[in-house]
């Protein structure tokens, strides 16, 4: 089992839980609006003792206080399980830097990244999945990155900003489903005329 902790308020955050599904068989996960939430759902969590049900237990487009990151690094049961994955510059220049747990990376071969992009990066090494190897899938995590990183601004590439045009009109589960039904079974990313429609009319 695997439990997620992630952000709760844009596309990314949703994507990393996206991922997750996709790619294990049984996900547990909670959306957090913020660090303080985090932490207390989070601590919450790893002194619980339903953690020893937990294979990995997965912190994504988010970073935990670093108060909460030296308790995590001097207990070998929560190191052992905990991996972070986390993008933002604040949180790297002041952190994650010293936590073997903690991948903090702003840019990777001169590309920004995002929460989505670091945690599907890592699940391509750590198991196989084919649907994560698949077209659409590429299309998914590049578009996430792009709207996440306002990189789709300097594209002027509107297919990936409309990602948040989606998620304002459907919510964060509304998001979430309605992504692993379209990834599940679409192979392309090109938006269907009913989400073209949706576009529309949030516009």
């Amino acid at each position: 089992m695997i439990k997620l902790f992630t952000h709760q308020s844009d596309p990314d955050g949703i994507g990393c839980a996206i991922l997750a599904e996709l790619s294990y068989e049984d996900v547990d996960f909670s959306l957090c609006k913020g660090v303080q939430e985090l932490d207390k759902s989070l601590l919450s969590f790893l002194e619980s003792d339903v953690i020893e049900k937990y294979e990995a237990v997965y912190i994504t487009d988010l970073c935990p206080s670093d108060e909460l990151l030296q308790k995590i690094d001097n207990n070998t049961l929560w190191k052992n399980k905990v991996h972070v994955f986390d993008h933002h510059q604040t949180g790297i220049d002041e952190m994650t830097k010293n936590y073997s747990f903690v991948t903090s990376i702003v840019k990777k071969d001169g590309l920004s990244c995002c929460g989505t992009s670091l945690f599907y990066e890592y699940i391509l090494t750590d198991k196989k999945v084919p649907l994560l190897e698949s077209t659409i899938m590429q299309e998914f995590v590049e578009m996430t990155r792009l709207h996440d990183t306002w990189e789709w601004k300097g594209k002027n590439d509107f297919h990936a900003f409309h990602l948040q045009t989606l998620f304002q009109l459907l919510g964060s589960y509304g998001y979430y489903y309605h992504f692993l039904e379209k990834l599940r079974t679409q192979k392309s990313m090109e938006y269907t005329v009913q989400e073209q429609n949706w576009i529309e009319l949030q516009d």
